[in-house]
């Protein structure tokens, strides 16, 4: 058995213990996996804009370029339309 496997079985015991059903056990470890996924998910896009801005500031200044931060949004109703 690995780590992961004596965890879930310790805590859905003591969850029992407490009074919760089976269902309300599964329940409880969906919502905390995804509380982590999707706070994985924010703090990996926050982090991954961050160094890549620092990236290319770090970069910018060894070429003696100016910064410039350009997000590119294409318009896809223009070619809906004819």
């Amino acid at each position: 058995m690995g780590v992961w496997s004596l965890k879930v079985i310790f805590m859905s015991t003591s969850y029992r213990a407490v009074g919760l059903t089976s269902a309300q056990v599964s329940r409880i470890f969906l919502y905390e996996s995804f509380a982590v996924i999707l706070s994985a998910l924010i703090l990996g896009f926050i982090i991954g804009i961050v160094v890549s801005i620092t990236l290319t500031l770090q970069m910018n200044s060894f070429v003696e370029l100016p910064f410039e931060f350009n997000v590119i949004l294409s318009n896809y109703n223009s070619s809906l339309c004819y």
